[in-house]
């Protein structure tokens, strides 16, 4: 994963080594500066959130969810992220192989900002990356339950 602690992070929540090494080329290709994050599933991605809160590591302003992970979905983390209280908490896209309306309205309904679904190409990435880092720019003190 890229690391770079001037540049903003980026968490991506995603299971599949696959995906996440595309995800990965594709920031590249983009030119997205950012220190990307992985977390393997939905409960790390928790941990690292919560590590981030107490600690000097790199706070995500941005995650990419996958909903269909093990040990904890990306709609669980989407739940624990509507009622922990973190502050700020981070932009999430949801990134999903699922083109289910259901799924869609119930990640956006629990506070995603989007929702794409795999595969996504690099200007694709990079516009929505940018564009996300532009809404937190404009409103720095808002957070996702008041997006």
């Amino acid at each position: 994963m890229i690391a770079d602690k001037s540049q903003p992070a980026i968490l991506l929540a995603e299971d599949s080594d696959d995906d996440a090494f595309f995800f990965e080329r594709a920031l590249r290709k983009a030119n997205v500066a950012c220190s990307l994050l992985r977390a393997e599933n939905g409960k790390v991605a928790i941990e690292m959130l919560g590590r981030s809160a107490r600690m000097s590591e790199p706070r995500p302003i941005l995650m990419f969810l996958d909903l269909k992970m093990p040990v904890m979905s990306g709609f669980e983390v989407l739940e624990w992220l509507r009622f922990s209280g973190l502050e700020p908490a981070p932009r999430v896209i949801v990134l999903s192989g699922s083109n289910d309306e259901d799924d869609k309205g119930r990640a956006l309904n629990l506070g995603a900002s989007e929702y794409l679904v795999k595969p996504i190409t690099s200007e694709l990435l990079r516009e929505r990356v940018f564009s996300q880092l532009e809404l937190l720019r404009q409103r720095p003190n808002e957070t996702r339950a008041n997006a």
